[in-house]
């Protein structure tokens, strides 16, 4: 499901790059914070598919510390700077790139029960 989320995100972060009216900003915007808000609850709960029961304290605290707090002030720190550098739009269409390469990487994550 995570990367169902990462894929749509990053296929309407690049469609909204490239809307121009009202309505059709609107409704990208609303597909695009409605997948990229839904990919972090879903993470947290890949991780109780991967930790054992005895790790799964430190393991979430780590996925919300590096994930969510980190993750989120370095993508802050990543879009503006980019922004400077490159423009929005084409700052925006490598962050949404970057969310469609991670809906491919996503299943390279190791689940407990489940063989390569």
């Amino acid at each position: 499901m995570i990367s169902i989320t990462s894929l749509l995100y990053g296929i309407s972060v690049i469609i909204l790059m490239f809307q121009t009216g009202i309505i059709s900003v609107s409704i990208a915007l609303i597909f695009t914070y409605f997948f990229g808000f839904s990919g972090f609850p879903l993470l947290m709960s890949i991780v109780g598919d991967i930790a054992d029961v005895s790790q799964l304290a430190e393991i979430s605290a780590l996925v919300w510390g590096v994930g969510g707090s980190i993750g989120a002030a370095f993508g802050t720190f990543l879009i503006g700077y980019l922004t400077n550098v490159i423009g929005a739009t084409n700052s925006f269409l490598f962050i949404g790139i970057l969310s469609l390469i991670s809906a491919f990487i996503v299943f390279l994550i190791p689940l407990k029960g489940r063989s390569r």
